[in-house]
């Protein structure tokens, strides 16, 4: 087996082939990797499965399985095609061979893909099976002979073929021209076939050939040569038809086409003749000559009739045709139209018939074409003229001319309710009113002397319902002009009757209505003559000299003049109307007699006809002189407004209303005159306080003197505005240079910073100024006002009194903060935030005697995010309230829970936001936190800096107040740092004194630093408060400290800020320097 292994590896080499070895229980012993990338499968899973997987299905392998091991069992090697199935489950083809392997039970397979060339296979047995079904299903003659090796012997013919000679096909195949037709006949054949293959091209013969049997028979025979590799001509392919019926017909068509022809000469018919067989079909010159043209102009084919017969007619004529051929019908016999040369459709009268050969098969039709145009006209004319008749609505009924009834069309039947055969017949006095009678005959008489006459009468319905029609009468007469009838056409008036009186009525409640009305109303006509009028005009006229009072005119009535209306003062609103067809007002002014101004609104609107033709106009006159005088203090209220609206009303200048609207001009005349301008957006510093301290009203006259100012400061052409508050804009139009708006802000900045004398208080007011240019900056209005903002804001960080140009990175920065407020809302909600703890030292005996809670945002992507980046945030966005709140229940409920375990952790120091003093519910929301949390007063310290207390001391004071009754210490933070005045320091209920550190940084070294804290000290002792100072972070700076008598640290040196867990480490183990 080893050696058989070998072998076979040695053989699998072979890429292109499959290998497989299997036992005798038809296992896989050895596959190579040809045969895996074969079928799609891994190696080791084939050689864990039977070859069953190769095959179709159980069946299928059970099948082959029996019959390769008989073979091979047999000693017969197993050498075939067979299909097979891939991994994906496609289907292929292989060519297997197996052969056993000596010395063992084992049989070696070898497979190779032959699924092309059993597909090409299959593809021409398809290609030669429908080429063999095609060539004998044609009644055409079809062979072909060898005349390479063979000498003219037939090798192949059709089923056609054979029937024709009247041999099977065995018989033909094999023999020459003479074995099958005789000597003659054959030597005839053998000669076309020889000239053919001289010329080496397709020749078609007619060929009259006489067999043995005495029968002569014409053949149209077409011969094409077919070649070898080498391009040589070596046989015949033939195709024959035998024509000798056609040959025979056409002769006899050729007699009759003379012989009809000559018939038809008189007759101005043309003929045509269609030849079934070769679709040839001659046309009579007379036949070209109906449809415009010489007998040169068409050619003898079918497609010039097909060409020129009507689209709507074609089917029909060619059914009609087909009908005939297939013997359906005798004749054709059918009316179609043909096109003229000239465009127009020629009528024709279409009769053939077809012609059979003797053995039945239709050979050719032969027809003759009349012109019968002029009739069909005729036709139509009348069928129109019937159909008219027939359609319409109205009554129409024939008479003899006595009177009896001879015909009524449809619409007769509709009005009269009488059938057809219910009324003709009758005398026509049948459908009248016998009270109409000597009318009808009076009617009657007047018809028979003018030979029409028009009327209105009443008929009577089968029904007895009695219709009001108008009668049109007229006499009937033949060729000869004789009346020989009479026939009256009635229109159903009943309806036109019932409105004519409904309108009648109209117009008298239409009149009443016009009456009601006070104000006059007139309906003029084109002349000026005045056709209705209203009682209230009527009224008018009694004094009024009216040269014709059937037909008074306009300006006779309203403006007692004998000419119509013109000029500025009284416009004619008739002529206005007449040229635009369009409603139009116009005002009059008249001077009464006793002296009165007064204005009259004349409002006119187009009058017009069924045809919508402007004949006149209605006009309705109303004294507007009162509603002038209301409209005109309407107006002056509505400035006033407008006013309001665009103006602020302490400094009379522009809003942001109308801020913005100047700037969208601004932004027009940029683009157009392509030019820039700047917006400076201007935020008075520290207002506020202004505000807060004076009061409102010194408030509004600082406000007043810095728009007097600004107005001094800038062009009359630009723009300045109040947006509120303390904020101010301007617009600065056409620079030249984007620097040049620096020079405004300069001056601004510098008129501003002047001392103001508001009520014998001498201020200071600096600004913050930010400036966007257009188009630099932004191309809409809320952009460069929001990127001026921005700028300005920038002004404030700068340190205020200073102005900034915007560039993108503030809007970034604004961006940045929108997201971290949102953040920071996010972060409150889902208590993100933790606190850290800071130790409080006696430096004597670093002993720890407290702590300050301080707050971390554990951010849950930036991780722990320091104070300075939300705090200041906090603040300004009020959220620090509820910052400030949270940190409290947390610092109070650890350290009330430290104190409860026995620890000692001192007091708890916590900052507290000045914005908690605005606060109503914070005195009672502090006691329910320290209620809750279980915390008591007197170990809380809480820590305000001076700035926020100097911010509103009165109010801090009277907070700070209430928060000391409560047992709790007050601290007050970054002491120095402010402005507060020992007098306020005094009234403070405060208990500690903190040292800011950034006096603390540079001790002992720094002389101006040392001198500083000594003084706090002092201070501090002189008021009988304790001290601590924070950011002492060495040895040197804590001894210098309590050497100069502060014995309470915080810093670095004894701890930075801890969470609770090591905070906790501390308490436990004390202070660790």
């Amino acid at each position: 087996m080893n050696k058989n292994k070998e072998w076979v590896e040695q053989l699998s080499n072979s890429s292109h082939i499959g290998i497989l070895v299997v036992d005798e229980k038809r296992n896989n012993l050895f596959v190579n990797s040809h045969l895996c990338e074969m079928f799609g499968y891994e190696k080791e899973f084939l050689l864990q499965n039977s070859a069953e997987i190769f095959h179709v299905n159980h069946t299928t392998f059970v099948k082959f399985a029996d019959l390769a091991f008989n073979a091979v069992v047999a000693g017969t090697p197993l050498d075939i095609d067979y299909q097979l199935k891939r991994h994906d489950g496609s289907l292929f083809w292989v060519h297997i061979s197996a052969n056993p392997i000596k010395s063992s039970k084992e049989i070696l397979w070898t497979l190779v893909d032959v699924t092309p060339k059993v597909l090409a296979q299959e593809e021409a047995f398809y290609q030669y099976n429908m080429l063999d079904s095609v060539i004998n299903s044609t009644p055409d003659l079809i062979f072909y002979k060898d005349y390479l090796n063979k000498d003219g012997q037939y090798i192949g013919c059709n089923d056609a073929f054979a029937s024709f000679v009247g041999k099977s096909k065995e018989s033909i195949v094999g023999h020459t021209d003479i074995e099958l037709f005789g000597q003659e006949v054959g030597n005839f054949f053998r000669t076309k076939d020889k000239e053919m293959l001289a010329q080496n091209k397709t020749v078609v013969n007619e060929e009259w050939v006489d067999y043995p049997n005495g029968d002569k028979i014409l053949l149209s025979t077409s011969k094409t040569p077919f070649h070898n590799h080498n391009n040589d001509a070596i046989g015949v392919l033939g195709i024959s038809r035998d024509i000798t019926a056609m040959y025979h017909s056409n002769e006899n068509m050729k007699k009759l086409n003379e012989r009809m022809e000559l018939a038809l000469l008189g007759n101005n018919d043309g003929i045509w003749d269609w030849n079934l067989i070769t679709n040839e079909v001659y046309y009579s010159p007379r036949w070209k000559e109906m449809l415009g043209y010489e007998d040169d102009e068409l050619l003898n084919e079918f497609s010039t009739w097909e060409e020129r017969v009507h689209p709507e007619d074609i089917d029909m004529v060619l059914k009609a045709v087909h009908e005939n051929i297939d013997g359906k019908s005798e004749y054709v016999d059918v009316y179609h139209r043909l096109k003229h040369k000239n465009t127009h459709w020629v009528w024709i009268h279409d009769r053939s018939k077809t012609v059979y050969d003797d053995k039945g098969l239709a050979i050719r039709m032969i027809g003759t074409h009349t012109d019968v145009s002029h009739e069909k006209a005729i036709q139509l004319k009348y069928a129109q003229q019937a159909q008219i008749i027939e359609q319409t609505h109205d009554c129409v009924i024939t008479t003899d001319m006595e009177g009896i009834i001879e015909s009524i069309n449809h619409g007769a039947e509709l009005l009269l309710e009488y059938k057809a055969d219910e009324i003709i017949g009758q005398h026509i006095a049948t459908i009248h009113l016998e009270e109409d009678y000597e009318l009808l005959a009076k009617h009657i008489e007047i018809l028979k002397r003018d030979g029409e006459h028009n009327t209105e009468i009443r008929l009577v319905k089968k029904s007895g319902q009695v219709v009001d029609t108008d009668l049109s009468l007229s006499l009937l007469k033949d060729e000869k002009g004789k009346a020989t009838g009479m026939v009256g056409y009635s229109q159903d008036i009943t309806s036109r009757k019932k409105a004519e009186n409904e309108l009648k009525e109209q117009h008298k409640y239409l009149q009443s209505i016009i009456n009601g009305v006070d104000d006059p109303i007139m309906v003029i006509r084109e002349d000026y003559s005045v056709e209705l009028m209203n009682n209230s005009l009527k009224e008018s006229m009694k004094d009024i000299d009216i040269a014709d009072p059937e037909s008074p005119k306009c300006y006779e009535i309203s403006h007692h003049r004998s000419t119509p209306c013109d000029g500025f003062k009284h416009p004619c609103p008739l002529r206005d109307v007449l040229a635009t067809k369009k409603h139009t007002t116009a005002i009059h002014n008249h001077n009464t007699i006793d002296g009165d101004n007064r204005y009259i609104e004349l409002s006119a609107s187009p009058l017009f006809d069924k045809e919508k033709n402007c004949i006149g106009i209605i006009e309705l006159a109303r004294d507007i002189t009162a509603h002038l005088e209301i409209q005109s203090e309407l107006s002056k209220q509505k400035n006033i407004l407008d006013h309001q609206a665009h103006y602020d009303a302490l400094t009379e200048l522009p809003n942001r209303l109308l801020l913005n609207d100047r700037l969208k001009q601004a932004i027009e005349k940029g683009k157009r005159n392509k030019s820039k301008f700047a917006l400076l957006f201007i935020d008075l510093d520290h207002f506020k306080e202004i505000n807060d301290s004076l009061g409102h009203a010194v408030g509004d006259e600082v406000l007043k003197t810095v728009t007097s100012r600004l107005k001094e400061t800038i062009r009359n052409e630009d723009t300045i505005a109040r947006l509120g508050g303390d904020e101010f804009t301007v617009i600065l139009e056409d620079l030249v240079q984007v620097q040049d708006a620096s020079f405004i802000a300069n001056k601004i900045l510098q008129v501003l910073s002047k001392s103001m004398n508001v009520n014998d208080e001498i201020l200071y007011v600096s600004s913050s100024i930010g400036i966007s240019i257009y188009p630099n900056d932004g191309v809409s209005s809320q952009n460069l006002l929001k990127f001026a903002d921005s700028a300005m804001y920038k002004a404030k960080d700068e340190g205020r009194n200073n102005f900034q140009y915007y560039d993108s990175i503030m809007t970034k920065l604004a961006f940045e903060r929108v997201i971290m407020e949102t953040s920071l809302r996010t972060a409150l909600k889902e208590e993100q935030f933790v606190v850290y703890y800071q130790p409080q030292v006696d430096g004597r005996t670093d002993k720890l005697i407290g702590m300050e809670a301080l707050v971390r945002w554990q951010h849950p992507t930036m991780g722990l995010v320091p104070p300075n980046k939300f705090i200041p945030l906090a603040e300004s966005t009020g959220l620090i309230v509820q910052l400030d709140r949270v940190v409290m229940k947390i610092a109070m409920t650890q350290v009330a829970k430290w104190y409860k375990e026995g620890l000692n952790p001192g007091i708890l120091a916590m900052n507290l936001a000045v914005k908690q003093f605005q606060q109503k519910d914070f005195i009672e929301m502090f006691k329910n936190l320290m209620r809750e949390a279980g915390c008591r007063a007197e170990w809380i310290e809480l820590e305000v800096t001076e700035g926020q207390i100097m911010t509103h001391p009165e109010e801090a004071i009277k907070i700070l107040t209430q928060i000391s009754d409560l047992g709790v210490e007050l601290a007050v933070d970054d002491f120095g740092t402010g402005y507060s005045s020992l007098a306020y320091l005094k009234r403070l209920p405060i208990d500690k004194l903190k040292i800011d550190q950034a006096f603390v940084k540079d001790l002992p070294d720094d002389e101006e630093d040392a001198g500083i804290t000594k003084a706090v000290i002092a201070l501090a002792k002189s008021l009988n408060l304790k001290i601590i100072a924070e950011g002492v972070e060495t040895k040197e700076q804590k001894d210098f400290i309590v050497e100069n008598g502060c014995e309470n640290i915080q810093g670095y040196y004894y701890s930075k800020p801890v969470p609770q867990n090591e905070m906790q480490i501390i308490l436990l183990n004390g202070i660790r320097i």
